[in-house]
């Protein structure tokens, strides 16, 4: 069973860890790591803030290129600290015992590169004190079982002899040398108390960082795997050998291992397609490819180590791997993951042959080859898209970024209570290849969503008990050009409605109803809402289609019907959310512009009121 996407802390970037292993990999491993990551997967990357200053292996090409992950939001920092004058003053504090390990803290007002990756987001505690209290609990813990008594001795004198430090601390900062003085005079082997004390100082380091997002750890980095089993929870979806090989038979061999700087145009749009659209597609094929491999072998890689387990499934997905040509340097990152997108396709068809490797691959790819958004809103003019951006521009700063999926635009308007949404504009009206219906189906297949909200403007019906602004919401839709055009008395033509009256979503209508409780902008009402092909300009013909639909209409409008036929067809809840700013009377040209951008605007605000609330993420 596919497991669910967590974000990525970067393991590996810690200086602890090198110390560990006595420094195995450096600062071409990072750079190829970091590429693997940053195009094989489409979750977030993150790393502490003091582990790019304390990676003295890595050089400032690579930091370069972790500034450009950062500007592209695919990698942000985490610390405790705010500016990084505070930081460095807390560093130097902590480390003072220790400067000869950790010389970037004194000499870092000086370094520029350093000096421009940001801490980008703050947790609530800092590490040392979270690392002091886990120490102290493995020192209070239980001993392992069935271990040799020699072997017990030497961890009950450990476990000692580092709480006796631990009592004596006062502002050090949690690293082996603090440790060492009490280690040397204690009587212990000097080399096993130190692998074993690092060690305990690193799991504490980064649980503690693992937590602060429920995330995973990428595998597979040189020297790594016996530490990785502590740490990993979903091997072998985030291993880095693993996805370097199926992204290095698509072509991309050159982009991982060549410097970042030959492929820079390719390299800087990354922020522009990842996570999205063609890229997203790309990361859920190569989770299918692994899912697919791993099941068919379950059995078979249970006892063995994760080295025989990656060496097993290489060997099972080398006959299905169809080498190809080498992209060009510098091609547009678009057509780079187009043409992964294509390759991983006919990897997945090969293998579909293996009655073993079938099953799986129906089953995960299904679940993973869309894009799953929340919500998505969907505008008809220019003057609806606007109100929206304005509207949460304005409340959630600097948050919305443009997305090209296919030959669509979107707007990634980022998360609202837990709650991923898009915004995609259509033409007006249902029909023809860039209407509702269209796009609507286009986005569900982009994205997945699982709410889809019309939002925008519509024509009143009864100006006495309407007014202009009001918003009208849809508890049932009828399209009424779908109609029986009879012969009635007189021989003329007698109309009769053929539509269906699709009610709204119950969760949309029941969210929608509850926003109510502390509204305080326009009247809001519930009803029926008219949805057809005609820009409707004539108090007649509104007449004619409000008693068509037996007078209970509250407006209309032009999209709905198609939103309601793509959403129906997908079984995926949807609600039209528009405003009155005109009474189709014969008068929509006086003041439209004013009324347009009035009434856009209050349906947008009860829109964004309304998802503020919650109860729109999938979870």
């Amino acid at each position: 069973m596919l497991p669910p996407e967590r974000p990525l802390y970067l393991h590996f970037m810690v200086g602890q860890l090198g110390s560990l292993i006595g420094n195995n990999f450096g600062s071409k491993d990072v750079e190829r790591a970091l590429k693997v990551l940053a195009l094989g997967t489409q979750v977030p990357l993150y790393c502490p803030i003091s582990a790019l200053w304390e990676a003295q292996a890595v050089r400032t090409e690579t930091l370069e290129f972790v500034r450009l992950l950062m500007g592209s939001g695919c990698l942000h920092t985490v610390g405790y600290t705010g500016s990084i004058d505070e930081f460095l003053d807390t560093r130097i504090a902590l480390y003072a015992h220790d400067r000869d390990q950790y010389p970037t803290y004194f000499e870092g007002r000086r370094i520029k590169v350093l000096r421009s990756l940001p801490t980008t987001d703050r947790k609530p505690s800092d590490t040392t004190s979270v690392m002091t209290k886990a120490l102290g609990a493995w020192t209070r813990g239980k001993l392992p079982a069935r271990s040799h008594p020699a072997a017990l001795d030497f961890d009950r004198a450990l476990r000692s002899t580092v709480q006796q430090a631990l009592d004596q601390r006062e502002t050090q900062a949690i690293t082996y040398p603090y440790f060492r003085p009490l280690v040397a005079v204690s009587g212990l082997p000097a080399s096993a108390a130190e692998n074993r004390i690092r060690l305990e100082i690193y799991l504490a380091y980064s649980r503690h960082y693992q937590e602060h997002e429920n995330a995973d750890i990428a595998t597979g980095l040189p020297g790594l795997d016996y530490y990785d089993h502590f740490l990993a929870q979903d091997f072998p979806f985030h291993d880095i050998q693993l996805l370097n090989l199926l992204l290095r038979f698509q072509g991309l061999g050159h982009l991982i291992s060549d410097s970042w700087y030959r492929n820079r145009m390719t390299w800087d749009s990354l922020g522009e397609f990842r996570g999205w659209g063609t890229h997203r597609r790309v990361s859920a094929l190569l989770r299918v490819i692994i899912d697919a491999v791993s099941s068919s072998e379950r059995t078979a890689l249970v006892k063995l180590s994760r080295l025989a387990v990656r060496q097993r499934l290489r060997v099972v997905l080398r006959p299905y791997l169809d080498e190809q040509p080498a992209i060009a340097p510098d091609m547009p990152l678009d057509r780079v993951l187009g043409g992964v997108e294509v390759g991983l396709e006919r990897t997945i068809q090969r293998m579909r042959s293996n009655r073993r490797l079938a099953p799986t691959l129906l089953q995960s790819r299904d679940a993973l080859a869309s894009i799953n958004v929340d919500v998505m809103l969907v505008t008809a003019i220019d003057v609806e898209t606007a109100a929206l951006i304005g509207l949460f521009n304005q409340r959630h700063p600097s948050r919305t970024k443009r997305l090209f999926v296919g030959d669509k635009t979107y707007f990634d308007l980022g998360k609202i209570r837990g709650a991923r949404i898009v915004l995609v504009q259509s033409e007006t009206g249902s029909g023809g290849p860039y209407g509702s219906t269209l796009t609507v189906m286009d986005g569900i297949n982009a994205f997945n969503p699982t709410a889809i909200i019309l939002v925008g403007i519509a024509f009143g019906v009864d100006p006495p008990r309407q007014r202009l602004g009001d918003i009208l919401i849809s508890r049932q839709l009828l399209d009424y050009d779908v109609v029986r055009v009879g012969t009635g008395r007189g021989r003329r033509p007698a109309i009769v409605p053929r539509g269906d009256r699709p009610s709204g979503s119950l969760r949309l209508l029941d969210r929608f109803h509850a926003g109510l409780l502390d509204w305080k902008g326009a009247k809001v009402r519930f009803g029926l809402i008219l949805s057809g092909a005609k820009l409707v300009d004539n108090v007649d013909f509104r007449d004619d289609i409000v008693r068509l639909a037996g007078g209970e209409a509250v407006g209309g409008e032009m999209e709905g019907g198609g939103l309601y036929a793509s959403a129906h067809r997908r079984k995926i809840d949807w609600i039209v959310v528009k405003a009155v700013s005109d009474w189709a009377d014969g008068r929509k040209r006086q003041g439209k512009a004013t009324r347009q951008r009035q009434a856009a605007l209050n349906a947008a605000e009860y829109v964004l009121h309304v998802l503020n609330r919650g109860g729109f993420d999938r979870e």
